[in-house]
């Protein structure tokens, strides 16, 4: 991802009309490897799913209620209507 980042961050600064459409891969690379680790084994998953969560808007204490209990379904399905 480093890479990626470096250069959409070049191509900025090259072209700055390109910045909406380098922010959209990005965003959808995050998020593929987002999903894809929020499918990991419930402990390392963890993180992911609250990184998920937050990006949908649950709040906090739902979150947080919903990665505790294992409920992976709930938190992705927020993020697909987002």
């Amino acid at each position: 991802m480093p890479h990626e980042y470096h250069t959409a961050m070049w191509r900025v600064h090259r072209n700055p009309q390109s910045v909406s459409l380098d922010l959209i891969a990005l965003r959808t690379q995050a998020l593929t490897s987002l999903l894809e680790m929020a499918q990991w084994p419930r402990g390392h998953a963890y993180p992911f799913l609250l990184i998920l969560g937050r990006v949908a808007g649950i709040a906090e204490g739902r979150l947080t209620q919903l990665a505790d209990d294992g409920q992976v379904d709930e938190i992705l399905k927020a993020i697909s209507r987002n």
